[in-house]
């Protein structure tokens, strides 16, 4: 793993009854987020037991291409104009693996 790659774990709670329309605008967010020269990975998730809960494991190649995505225009259009006014709660984590990441592009 190198040093300057950068990991978070997100967690959202979605209001009642917008699950499906945070998850359309979750769609677009992560087809134009995997296009981004510094994401090595995005992956959102939903809970199995909670399906308002929303979790996205993201990688970037460095704290600037975080930093670069949360500046795009679809990050600031999808997740800051639509997304977020649908949510109850919003977590964004820093986090490290624990051990060696295998079989990833990362």
């Amino acid at each position: 793993m190198e040093e300057n790659k950068v990991f978070f774990m997100v967690k959202w709670q979605i209001q009642p009854g917008q699950e499906e329309v945070v998850r359309q605008a979750l769609t677009q967010l992560v087809a134009h987020s995997r296009l981004e020269p510094g994401c090595l990975y995005y992956q959102p998730h939903v809970s199995t037991a909670q399906s308002d809960l929303v979790y996205i494991y993201e990688v970037y190649a460095s704290a600037a291409a975080a930093l670069a995505h949360r500046e795009t225009e679809h990050f600031q259009r999808i997740v800051l104009g639509t997304i977020v006014p649908l949510l109850l709660s919003r977590e964004v984590v820093d986090v490290t693996p624990i051990a060696e990441v295998v079989n990833s592009r990362f």
